[in-house]
């Protein structure tokens, strides 16, 4: 089926969307890299904050749920500038949903984590392309453990990962640590290369290289963006079919398959736009605008 483009609020219908569908949205499911955030800035649009302080504030409330690769560490920040500008809390999905948080805590509701066998051979993998290697475990209350693994004095944390997590550097993981995330950062060339060398461990593991960030993740077994959302919603009792999730890149196809209808940004690949039900216009962040306006006209007419 071919995608529709967003309808226009107070255009015709020619613009082949439904403006009717979007009466019955309760959520709001954003990936946060390149759709959520562009990638040349980590801070979130004024007009995006507005417009959900709007939503937020309406007899029939618009929430947000955040479903990220990133670990907590990284988009705590952003959860917090929701939350400081509409006084609600939502349950937010990290980690490609190995880490599910609740609406009221935040507090970790599900953990899912890589088997300490499967963390040594990753660790293994990314070394034995002369990179190092970042494992983050996070506890039942989001506190996080970063373990740097290096040779001696070489690397650095904050060239790997850095959000604030306290690093503990070790040349070897000590035996028995599970984890949420293994990652690293390099260039996409060796990035693909260790990507195919992951993949014929056979582990099935989450796999991600993000540009440009250069950074490669691996997250734990079973754990998806789909199934976390699946999870979040539970939480605070919102039907997937009464849910919108927007995203940019192949993880998210899986999380539009599991709500109401899925929603790509309009600089997304051609596999994610062709499994979404709605096309935006524009890219990130600017996308996000798009949807919200819709869904305020929606509400407008409902009135």
């Amino acid at each position: 089926m071919s995608p529709l483009r967003l309808p226009v609020p107070g255009a015709g219908p020619d613009h082949g969307g439904n403006l009717a569908e979007f009466r019955c949205v309760d959520v709001v499911a954003l990936d946060v890299d390149g759709t959520l955030l562009s990638d040349s800035t980590s801070t979130v649009s004024e007009r995006i904050v507005d417009m959900h302080r709007l939503l937020a504030s309406h007899s029939a409330p618009v929430d947000f749920v955040l479903v990220t690769g990133r670990p907590w560490a990284g988009v705590r920040e952003v959860v917090a500038a929701f939350e400081a500008a509409t006084g609600r809390r939502a349950p937010h999905v990290v980690h490609f949903g190995s880490v599910v948080t609740d609406a009221v805590g935040g507090r970790a509701l599900r953990r899912s984590t890589i088997p300490a066998e499967l963390v040594q051979e990753v660790v293994a993998v990314f070394r034995s392309h002369d990179l190092p290697a970042s494992a983050i475990e996070c506890g039942d209350d989001l506190r996080e453990t970063h373990w740097f693994v290096t040779d001696g004095a070489v690397g650095d944390p904050a060239s790997t990962y850095d959000f604030g997590v306290p690093v503990r550097r070790v040349s070897r993981l000590p035996d028995g640590v599970e984890s949420q995330a293994i990652l690293t950062r390099t260039e996409e060339s060796t990035a693909r290369r260790v990507l195919a060398d992951l993949a014929s461990l056979g582990t099935d593991l989450p796999m991600e290289y993000h540009s440009p960030s250069g950074i490669v993740y691996v997250d734990s077994q079973g754990s998806s963006k789909a199934d976390g959302l699946r999870r979040a919603l539970a939480e605070i009792g919102v039907p997937p079919e009464r849910t919108i999730a927007i995203g940019d890149a192949e993880p998210d196809i899986a999380m539009f398959e599991s709500v109401g209808f899925g929603v790509a940004v309009g600089t997304a690949s051609h596999d994610v736009i062709e499994a979404a039900r709605y096309v935006c216009e524009g890219g990130p962040s600017q996308a996000v605008i798009e949807v919200l306006n819709v869904l305020l006209s929606a509400r407008s007419e409902t009135n």
